[in-house]
């Protein structure tokens, strides 16, 4: 598709970014509303500036490229807001036991913990911190931890556990919590905050795109992923002309939740605009 210039854009995979940045002029028919490693570490940064207002940070990760790439981020971007990521900690993919993982943060005494641990560990790794009453907030970023299904498979122990993720059914725009809600009833389970509502503004957004192009020849279509913005489920959908990717930070933009379980249902803590409540620390935590 590169040789030939065809427009591509994917909802699900951070590839087109990726390719784009090691060569825009060969790649620049390559766009993608997946979020790249940078994205996903400035979803975790105002857990720790807004949320907990942490002053350091540990940061545990498991042994795969994502979880590594959005570390080595994320240790930047706070350091340039004045939080220091006290140790990273790499998990091996699928660990069953976090007992030497939890010791180690507790002998660090964070503020606050960030985990991005997507292999299915994840729960395991969330009901290990409750049984072991971790003293400080912990967020989860995507993976189980943003998803219905944790309250499912961890009951009370999912109490105070934060995640981040890209959408959820809170009134983000008019087309978030209508969209959410018809999911549920067609499909009778319900969306992810990253795929389901991609995928949906995705189509909005080709549409419009195509629209605007007024045919559909690849060079008219390319330039206008590149000038088209919509009013999607997600919030303002939009490219960035500097990864070609449609996370845009930019006033205006909203472009993630940040979260908190509570007896089974979840709470919004950030975007300050859309929270619902403050952050709720467990009876052990100072």
């Amino acid at each position: 598709m590169a040789s030939v210039g065809i427009p591509y854009i994917s909802p699900i995979s951070s590839g087109p970014v990726l390719v784009y940045k090691q060569n825009p002029k060969k790649f620049g028919n390559f766009f993608t509303i997946h979020p790249y490693y940078d994205d996903i570490a400035k979803l975790a940064l105002p857990f720790l500036i807004d949320v907990v207002k942490a002053k350091n940070f540990v940061y545990i990760q498991e042994a795969l490229t994502a979880a590594i790439r959005t570390g080595d981020y994320l240790e930047v971007f706070a350091r340039e807001r004045g939080v220091t990521c006290l140790e990273r900690i790499t998990v091996p993919v699928g660990a069953k036991d976090f007992s030497e993982v939890i010791l180690r943060v507790k002998e660090l005494k964070p503020d606050a913990v960030i985990i991005f641990v997507f292999s299915g560990a994840e729960v395991t790794l969330a009901r290990q911190i409750y049984e072991n009453r971790l003293p400080m907030p912990y967020l989860g970023i995507m993976a189980t931890f943003a998803m219905w299904e944790i309250t499912e498979l961890l009951g009370e122990l999912s109490d105070y556990l934060c995640f981040g993720t890209w959408s959820w059914n809170t009134s983000i725009t008019e087309k978030t919590v209508p969209f959410f809600n018809k999911f549920y009833k067609k499909y009778g389970y319900r969306a992810c905050g990253l795929e389901g509502p991609a995928g949906y503004d995705l189509i909005y957004f080709i549409t419009a795109a195509i629209e605007r192009a007024g045919s559909l020849d690849w060079k008219a279509v390319q330039k206008a992923y590149e000038e088209t913005e919509i009013i999607g489920v997600r919030g303002k959908t939009k490219i960035d002309p500097s990864d070609h990717g449609a996370i845009y930070w930019a006033p205006g933009y909203i472009n993630g939740v940040i979260a908190q379980w509570l007896g089974r249902k979840p709470y919004v803590l950030w975007p300050t605009e859309l929270a619902e409540r403050k952050l709720q620390k467990a009876p052990w935590m100072p």
